[in-house]
């Protein structure tokens, strides 16, 4: 865990982070250094504003800065020095240095540790702007940030430390990154963070993370890291909120929720209220399923006894879940949603308290996020006026290294060239170099809005144009032709 120590290093993503690069893909895919260089003489480009002053503040405090990208370095280095800061770091890792293990592979952070003789450490931070940003700092061992000034605002799926601003970043540098810490974290280590500044991940209804508090929909306290891929398992065994978390998966009906966590609930529903400018009616919880222990429920009357508002209602019972309704955890997300929103019901006596009401509902870890927005959208099914999600923690579920399933070969990954898309597969040659072909799956954008399912990048060959295109297209058990826009 971060601590209170001076950051190692501070590792940058470069394109869309340092500075805003959409306009130069073209430049960079068919390296065209005389088209790059006529555009960065005819258009204004600059850095992000705050990242100068950073990059001179990590100088001032003698930290070592590198920068770690996708990108090939002779553009990098003609956008660096364009911009006048080609000596502002320690260490470039690009494109050229990693060939085909690009990001979210490891690699090109590692081989920046090892360049500035540094090992893993968990006071070294990786800062970019999108999902494979944070895979790799978490496969790498150090601590992914999401910088607030980037331009890359799809929702992310994989929970990073934090989203930080570049002042965030410049305290950081001075102070270490303790006091930006996730509140439930802070708390599971020291009981005296109780009561000091909330920090939370923003995330919206479908529990993928946002980039400022107004966009969110639920509120993370922190993360939970399941033993699920080596990346996670790793953490999974020093992240102190994970083993508190654990100790209910292990000890099941013993286990009761620390009494802390009803704390940290109860004060940030007071700042929401604030932040919002609404007042909440009704607080309630995700239900525990018939013959379990009901945990949450029972927190929630600690938060309700430690409340001086009658004005409120503090409903244990507002949801329930149908007897036969299926376990979960084996399903994936599709199927995991599908059940959920089968299964989680309102109970007939408070239905009609709905209507225009300002709604909270609590959960304590968010695995795929099902619930908490199944909850969401019933509530405002039944005519809630504004409904928020909390939960104690979420889950961080990496993708493992994958191997081809025919040869056990480590697989890689490629671009489709005409969509910009991915897609892993089997790097395994005959004897003659040719690709044996073992195995290829694409690696999805986003999920569809529409269905949940994954959405891939497809080529239109009438207009030459790209857009998503969901997996359920022509699915002869649950047809489904969403489509959008490439941002």
């Amino acid at each position: 865990m971060p601590n209170g120590n001076k950051l190692q290093a501070v590792i940058f993503d470069f394109d869309n982070t340092i500075a805003p690069t959409d306009g130069f893909q073209v430049f960079r895919t068919k390296h065209d250094t005389r088209g790059l260089e006529q555009y960065l003489r005819e258009q204004e480009f600059k850095m992000f504003d705050g990242i100068g002053f950073l990059l001179n503040d990590l100088c001032h405090n003698q930290i070592p800065v590198a920068i770690v990208t996708n990108s090939p370095r002779w553009y990098v280095d003609c956008l660096l020095e364009h911009l006048g800061i080609q000596n502002s770091f320690d260490v470039i890792i690009s494109y050229n240095d990693v060939v085909d293990e690009i990001k979210p592979s490891p690699k090109g952070i590692l081989l920046a540790l090892e360049a500035m003789k540094l090992g893993s450490a968990q006071n070294i931070i990786y800062i970019g702007d999108d999902k494979n940003d944070v895979i790799a700092a978490y496969r790498a061992g150090v601590v992914p940030i999401i910088g607030r000034w980037t331009t890359s605002k799809e929702p992310i799926s994989y929970m990073p430390f934090g989203v930080l601003s570049t002042q965030n970043l410049v305290d950081a540098s001075r102070e270490g990154l303790h006091k930006f810490e996730l509140t439930a974290e802070k708390c599971s280590i020291d009981l005296s963070s109780e009561g000091k500044k909330t920090n939370v991940l923003p995330l919206d209804e479908a529990s993928k993370l946002v980039y400022y508090h107004k966009d969110a929909v639920i509120f993370s306290f922190g993360r939970y890291f399941p033993l699920s891929s080596e990346a996670s398992a790793k953490l999974h065994n020093n992240h102190a909120l994970t083993k508190q978390i654990s100790e209910k998966m292990v000890s099941d009906a013993n286990y009761k929720v620390p009494s802390h966590w009803a704390t940290i609930f109860r004060q940030f529903i007071g700042g929401l209220e604030i932040f919002k400018k609404i007042d909440f009616d009704i607080i309630t919880v995700i239900p525990a399923k018939k013959g379990k222990v009901k945990r949450l429920e029972n927190m929630l009357s600690n938060i309700q006894g430690a409340s001086n508002e009658a004005d409120k209602m503090f409903l244990q019972d507002l949801f329930y879940f149908e007897d036969n309704s299926v376990p979960t955890k084996t399903l994936n997300r599709f199927e995991r949603y599908n059940q959920i929103d089968k299964a989680l019901k309102i109970t007939n006596l408070h239905a009609s308290k709905i209507r225009e009401a300002n709604v909270i509902v609590i959960d304590d870890v968010s695995t795929s996020g099902a619930t908490l927005s199944s909850a969401i959208k019933t509530l405002k099914s039944y005519g809630a006026k504004n409904v928020y999600g909390l939960c104690i923690a979420k889950t961080v579920s990496l993708p493992e290294d994958k191997t081809c399933p025919v040869c056990h070969t480590k697989l890689k990954i490629n671009t489709v060239k005409n969509t910009g898309g991915q897609f892993w597969y089997c790097p395994k040659k005959d004897i003659n170099g040719t690709y044996e072909n073992h195995f290829i799956e694409n690696i999805k954008e986003k999920d569809c809005s529409k269905c949940g399912r994954p959405m891939f990048k497809r080529f239109n060959p009438r207009d030459k144009s790209v857009f998503l295109g969901c997996s359920g297209y022509r699915d002869s058990k649950n047809d489904c032709s969403h489509t959008e826009k490439v941002s």
